[in-house]
């Protein structure tokens, strides 16, 4: 931390760094529970930093520490950051308000499905960086097995929150990045919005399949556990356009989309 924020030039870069920090163990505690206190010395350290010994370095209460200062270097470097890097926790482990600084959080371990496919979303959004994501349809699949998805959407803040974990003839597991118990409604349409690569505003995020166009109803379903779709064999053969609505008990928001094609029948 002292070497990333020593000098102007340092600090300047740091303001247009995308970065993805993920973090999965508990937070640096008082002995009242509280949050450590967030204040560096003159050094540019945290003021509890001799308090941290092996094996456990409470990693996450550095990240916490780390992207406050991202955000404070300036308005400019809180907006690029906002729109361009992602700090992830756990949501065991994730901070309260008015500490609540991450981006996005995530079930199971830091190793897990869920926290590597925020990495690998956000490289990829990284990687095709400006263009938006874009939906095509993919090349049709042999067997019973489907193309690998394409993600598209335009809004940094959800990529990776529709995955897909599993797949057979008519049959596809999904994993939904959303809190546990969150209500959810899959969306499963022919196509996506035409016209539109980064979707229909609404209140709720950026609509991305066309709801003139659904394949299958409209199907409810509770984070936690993977989503699992059946499509009837009429359907077997044809490219879905995916989305998920998210229904938390404070916000609802619309996930990112995948489009893949489903394998036919051997």
């Amino acid at each position: 931390m002292r070497e990333c924020f020593a000098s102007p030039e340092a600090r300047a870069n740091n303001a247009a760094q995308a970065l993805c920090l993920v973090y999965g163990d508990p937070v640096l505690r008082e002995s009242d529970g509280s949050p450590a206190s967030f204040a560096l010395d003159a050094s540019g350290i945290p003021l509890v930093h001799d308090r941290i010994k092996q094996p456990t370095q409470h990693d996450s209460w550095f990240g916490y520490v780390f992207w406050q200062r991202l955000l404070g270097l300036s308005p400019g470097s809180a907006a690029f950051h906002a729109a361009n890097s992602a700090f992830a926790m756990r949501d065991l482990h994730a901070l309260p308000a008015p500490n609540d600084l991450h981006t996005r959080t995530y079930s199971g371990g830091v190793l897990g499905l869920r926290a590597a496919r925020l990495g690998h979303d956000w490289l990829v959004a990284r990687l095709r960086a400006p263009a938006p994501f874009v939906a095509r349809s993919a090349a049709p699949g042999s067997g019973t097995e489907a193309d690998v998805p394409l993600t598209h959407g335009c809004d940094p803040a959800v990529a990776g929150s529709l995955a897909l974990l599993g797949r057979a003839a008519g049959r596809l597991e999904l994993d939904v990045a959303a809190p546990r118990g969150s209500a959810l409604v899959l969306l499963c349409s022919a196509r996506a919005l035409p016209g539109d690569p980064c979707g229909r505003a609404t209140p709720l995020g950026a609509l991305l399949v066309d709801p003139f166009a659904w394949l299958v109803r409209p199907q409810l379903a509770r984070a936690g556990a993977p989503l699992t779709l059946l499509l009837p064999p009429e359907r077997w053969g044809t490219t879905l356009h995916l989305q998920a609505l998210v229904l938390e008990p404070a916000r609802a928001w619309l996930t990112d989309a995948l489009a893949l094609r489903v394998g036919t029948a051997r």
